[in-house]
């Protein structure tokens, strides 16, 4: 048996041994790749002057990028110094710092100067063809280019919802390129009956029971599954003032029926009604190689939980956050990876008519890793695949009693995987609540498994007909979400699984204002078992920005 194990250990060790020698020479020669992509480019561009250096710039620019090398940024660089006045070179590297840069969003402001950069040269080329009596201004590639440039702006202010003003203002912008937006609204609303997570109905059940000092029956455990009457409404200035950081302004309206159990009274539920007030800054820096964005903020929030007209317990909090997002873009052997690092972390301090109530604590990270292999190779060929783990940690301390939960999870999604139209995401999570420091102290640990298809019905986004890639309608994904709920420790009554179908749609277009829009409607079905219940759920919003 012992002589079994050290064969077995033996194979192991070399299986880990070969695949990171594996791993350092596939590496090694992405690496030597680069060498040599960087050495031609030299060479070429030492005996050439002009846009035909600035070519051979573009050409290897072009390379490292589709290698993952983020030296790229620096040969685009090396193009528009030797060629200033071509835009195309400058849009190159826009859509570069746009789609393949960026610390899980793009590089603003480094990828809007580069775009309005080469708007500024298409005005002026323009005017100067007008002065000369030249007819057709905008007819040709530069009419072309400029559409190009006024998607990609779409594009990269998806996020920030509709312009109100520009800068400089209309009676000071004497070019249209000069037109570029500072402030932004965006708005985001969601509408239905949610579900409600296997954890906090346990724990819902758990706390009940504490308090009336038995355990709860099976027709009180039942009635403890319902639905969340959920309205959801935020709105949100977005201040974007040149290269500083930008500023962010919200404010949000909760109200969720049968949000809170009635611990005294099992099956009868309070209302939440809540309203949050705050402020952040935000900013994406370029580290080469790495890219790193920090955001900093403020919020307040308000909420009561109605039990009566006459008697309202109203809280408040107040809560400092940090968010920092840390990723890089390196070649490897089968094309470009990429791999990111979330820090949050958030800290409240809970009142209750003015006197100190609690403290709450919510800290996360997030680690992530996606490969983009080369296209052409198989059937089963997927544009990337994502990994994604991370665990999250709430803390709440009432005195000397602490509730810590925990969420870990661990997730793959495979882009276009099979088909060019289809998406596969699969993710495995783990729910845990520990309640310390008090009798009776109590654990339970819930997981859930999900599978998440999506297809793409409509895809103008990557359409190669001109007039598909300048539709307002951007696409419609069909998402059917299945998962498994159940418990690991505790309690096993609320064990369920679920199922789903959801539509989602994204309108924009340059001419309504680079404003992107995004609808979605879903319905499911979740089934719990061991309680003979079945609860349907419809859902839907809209957002602008966000």
């Amino acid at each position: 048996m012992l002589d079994v194990d050290k064969e077995a250990l033996h194979m192991r060790n070399n299986s880990l041994a070969f695949l990171f020698v594996s791993t350092c020479l596939l590496a090694g020669c992405a690496l030597n790749r680069v060498k040599q992509i960087e050495q031609k480019a030299q060479s070429n561009a030492a005996t050439a002057e002009g846009n035909r250096a600035a070519s051979v710039y573009w050409d290897a620019a072009e390379e490292l990028k589709e290698l993952g090398s983020a030296k790229a940024a620096e040969y685009y660089r090396k193009a528009i110094s030797a060629a200033p006045e071509e835009p195309y070179y400058r849009f190159a590297y826009a859509e570069y710092l746009r789609k393949y840069r960026g610390p899980g969003q793009p590089l603003l402001p480094a990828a809007a100067n580069e775009y309005f950069k080469a708007l500024r040269i298409l005005d002026a080329r323009r005017e100067s063809e007008k002065a000369e009596g030249e007819k057709d201004a905008e007819a040709g590639d530069d009419e072309r280019l400029r559409q190009l440039i006024d998607w990609g702006l779409t594009d990269l202010y998806q996020r920030d919802g509709v312009p109100l003003l520009y800068w400089p203002p209309a009676v000071l912008r004497p070019r249209r390129s000069s037109h570029r937006p500072t402030v932004f609204f965006s708005t985001q609303y969601e509408f239905g009956p949610s579900e409600l997570p296997i954890r906090d109905l346990t724990s819902g059940a758990l706390f009940t029971s504490d308090t009336i000092g038995r355990s709860l029956t099976n027709g009180e455990l039942r009635a403890m599954v319902r639905s969340k009457q959920l309205c959801d409404w935020t709105n949100r200035i977005r201040i974007r003032p040149g290269d500083l950081p930008w500023i962010d302004i919200w404010w949000r309206r909760v109200e969720a029926g049968d949000a809170i159990p009635n611990d005294w009274n099992p099956g009868r539920f309070f209302d939440l009604h809540q309203v949050q007030h705050g402020i952040a800054a935000e900013r994406a820096f370029d580290l080469y190689p790495f890219d790193l964005s920090v955001r900093v903020g403020y919020k307040h929030s308000r909420w009561r939980t109605v039990k009566d007209p006459q008697a309202d317990a109203v809280e408040s909090s107040h809560t400092p956050f940090a968010e920092v997002v840390l990723s890089r873009v390196f070649p490897g052997y089968s094309g470009p990876n990429r791999v990111s690092i979330a820090l949050t972390h958030e800290r409240s301090h809970i009142h209750h008519g003015g006197a100190w109530l609690r403290r709450g604590t919510i800290s996360s990270a997030t680690a992530g890793y996606s490969i983009y292999p080369k296209k052409g190779r198989g059937r089963f060929r997927p544009r990337s695949a994502d990994v994604e783990a991370g665990v999250v940690r709430y803390l709440q301390e009432y005195g000397a009693v602490d509730v810590y939960q925990h969420d870990l999870f661990v997730g793959v999604t495979l882009r276009e995987a099979f088909s060019p139209k289809l998406d596969l995401g699969a993710r495995y999570t783990v729910f845990d609540e520990d309640k310390r420091n008090s009798a009776p102290e109590r654990s339970h640990q819930q997981g859930r498994v999900s599978l998440t298809p999506l297809w793409r019905l409509v895809d103008n986004e990557n359409a190669k007909e001109e007039k598909a890639r300048n539709s307002r309608v951007r696409f419609v994904n069909i998402v059917a979400p299945l998962d498994y709920q159940f418990k690991q420790k505790g309690p096993s009554d609320y064990e369920n699984f679920g199922y789903g179908i959801k539509a989602e749609a994204r309108i924009a277009h340059p001419k309504l204002f680079r404003t992107s829009v995004l609808l979605f409607a879903e319905c499911s079905r979740r089934h719990y078992y061991n309680l003979d219940k079945v609860l349907s759920y419809f859902m839907t919003g809209l957002k602008m920005g966000f």
